[in-house]
């Protein structure tokens, strides 16, 4: 076969594949519907052209969607994020969310913030982005946003929400025993402030309570980590005294630590050659709780400071 009659095969091939292409939809058939994007905002009616509302997708993409995303989103991401439209920002915030880019997430939802005209859809941002924070981990951060949101909406629905995101933000931020306890105290004013809202907070109240307990129990062990630095080190007033201080504090507070309190007794009495006080000590011990004298070795010492709740 010829090239020319190769060529005007090609080319009338050609033909006939545009003419198809561009050939009028028949009346009777109805043209596919384009497959619709994942959103992950859910937004009223009222607020469609001003998204994000609310989040509704949490699981990011993998596989062949992920590609997909990926693509789309370095594509976008060309463009300065202080040049990009509220409908990029949207578009790629989007993205950012299904690949699990949650840091990048912020910033362009940040950003969309100040180009956003509805209040209501810049405080339920404001909330939502205090959640990714909160997500990734950046939990001094996101405990500022809330701290924000209730300073700029306490009558809010979610007011009771932000607060009880805001203290855990605080609560998970606790130290070990032997560290600084300053979130821990931080954690107590917070679950306090909450708890003294209880007419109003009805969802989170027994979380908080059990909250505030847990760090009343960190800073009984912080306490109890320094007596036992002080006790180690033949520090004996130092140690009585900070006995003292835990028994003011805590043995009414958290009534399970008394034959705690009383076994540190015990051993501050040995330490300073009182056989008769620690006799007497060990012998109320004994009577109010068998149990624990039962499986308690009087005389072992804890292996580290930070074993000392196991010893016990």
């Amino acid at each position: 076969m010829s090239t020319s009659i190769r060529r005007n095969l090609l080319l009338i091939t050609l033909f006939c594949n545009q003419s198809a292409l561009f050939a009028p939809t028949p009346q009777n058939k109805k043209p596919k519907a384009p497959k619709r994007a994942t959103k992950f905002f859910t937004v009223g009616a009222k607020h469609k052209d001003q998204i994000p509302l609310s989040f509704s997708i949490k699981k990011t993409l993998t596989g062949k969607e992920k590609k997909i995303a990926l693509k789309k989103y370095k594509a976008l991401d060309r463009k300065p994020t202080k040049l990009m439209t509220e409908k990029e920002l949207r578009s790629i915030a989007d993205l950012a969310l299904q690949l699990g880019y949650k840091a990048e997430a912020v910033t362009f939802l940040t950003r969309l913030m100040v180009l956003l005209k509805s209040t209501l859809v810049i405080k339920n941002l404001k909330l939502k982005i205090a959640d990714i924070n909160f997500d990734r981990g950046a939990l001094k951060l996101a405990g500022q946003e809330y701290e924000e949101f209730l300073k700029l909406y306490p009558g809010d629905k979610k007011a009771e929400y932000a607060q009880y995101k805001g203290l855990l933000s605080n609560f998970y931020t606790m130290l070990s025993a032997d560290r600084d306890q300053t979130p821990t105290l931080n954690t107590i004013s917070l679950a306090d402030a909450f708890l003294e809202k209880n007419e109003l907070y009805k969802q989170y109240n027994k979380d908080v309570q059990e909250i505030r307990t847990s760090c009343y129990y960190a800073l009984y062990d912080n306490e109890v980590t320094i007596f036992e630095y002080y006790l180690k080190k033949g520090s004996n007033k130092a140690a009585e005294t900070r006995l003292a201080s835990l028994r003011k504090s805590y043995q009414t507070l958290l009534p399970d630590t008394e034959p705690k309190i009383l076994h540190m007794e015990y051993r501050v009495a040995l330490a300073k050659n009182e056989p008769v006080r620690a006799k007497n000590v060990y012998a109320k011990l004994e009577k109010k709780f068998p149990t624990y004298t039962q499986r308690l070795a009087l005389t072992h010492k804890p292996k580290s400071k930070k074993n000392y709740v196991a010893f016990f």
